[in-house]
């Protein structure tokens, strides 16, 4: 059972929200002039008519856009280069680096997560994710396996998505890293009713899908990521055996997924360590 209850997970992403006010005037500036195409940071849009598709385009200069393209495009360049290997890997143990057996064993493994990070999204988000760190001075990358439940028999390598800063609030540890992430959703009920089952979808929801005059009306749903089964002191015996399939629920990063109209859970599960980097 999650230590936290569904409203006290919307409590604590409202909280995240309300702190940050006073930056989202700075960061509306910022993409006024120097990213005119992404949009409000928090005006709410219920539905297609809320978008001001004509808005932020009176940018004169375009100094400052074409400038934060390059600056992002040289980091990108620069840090993980789509076209080279930028990583190395080599064994804690000095000794074993100089055995010729395990550097090749260590070579193909390179090679492998080389191969799954190029054949995933990684170079077009990571794209995304520097041009939000040059902008904002922050931005949130996610990286999840394609496994279900630990079924690695149909496994597709691993996907990453950079989260719209307008969409991702989270809570920071002691080191700085993040103890909880929060997404804030707007979905239609037909998007709803295609992401979760039936079962766990509130009726209202439900008979929406099925009707025209709703069919804009979009809804808040909360993604809540954080940190629940591992803390300061549970280590070495009391630790869960990563190296085996958990059941989600005894796993260390929790996710629910909540409606904010009515805190219902529309879906739920947990990850092995905590999938998004900010």
């Amino acid at each position: 059972m999650s230590k936290f209850t569904p409203a006290q997970l919307i409590a604590r992403y409202e909280a995240c929200r309300t702190s940050r006010r006073t930056i989202e005037g700075v960061w509306n500036d910022i993409t006024r002039l120097v990213f005119p195409y992404k949009g409000d940071m928090s005006n709410d849009l219920p539905d297609e008519q809320s978008v001001d598709w004509r808005e932020n385009r009176d940018v004169f200069d375009s100094t400052a856009v074409f400038a934060a393209a390059r600056l992002s495009a040289s980091i990108h360049g620069l840090i993980t280069n789509p076209f080279l290997r930028w990583f190395e890997a080599s064994f804690r143990d000095s000794k074993l680096n100089e055995v010729a057996g395990a550097r090749e064993w260590l070579e193909e493994v390179s090679e492998v997560i080389y191969q799954t990070l190029q054949d995933s999204n990684l170079n077009t988000e990571g794209g995304e994710m520097y041009q939000d760190l040059v902008g904002y001075g922050t931005s949130v990358l996610v990286e999840e396996d394609t496994a279900i439940d630990g079924d690695y028999d149909n496994w597709d390598g691993v996907k990453f998505q950079c989260i719209p800063i307008r969409e991702a609030f989270f809570e920071s540890d002691y080191e700085g890293g993040v103890a909880a992430f929060y997404r804030r959703n707007e979905w239609t009920a037909v998007q709803i009713m295609s992401k979760f089952m039936p079962e766990d979808v509130p009726k209202t929801i439900r008979e929406q899908a099925e009707s025209a005059e709703s069919i804009g009306t979009k809804h808040e749903v909360i993604l809540s990521v954080y940190i629940e089964n591992l803390g300061p002191g549970q280590d070495g015996q009391d630790a869960p055996d990563v190296s085996k399939v958990m059941p989600a629920e005894r796993r260390a990063v929790q996710w629910r997924y909540i409606l904010q109209s009515d805190k219902t859970v529309l879906g739920s599960g947990g990850y092995y360590e905590m999938p998004a980097f900010a």
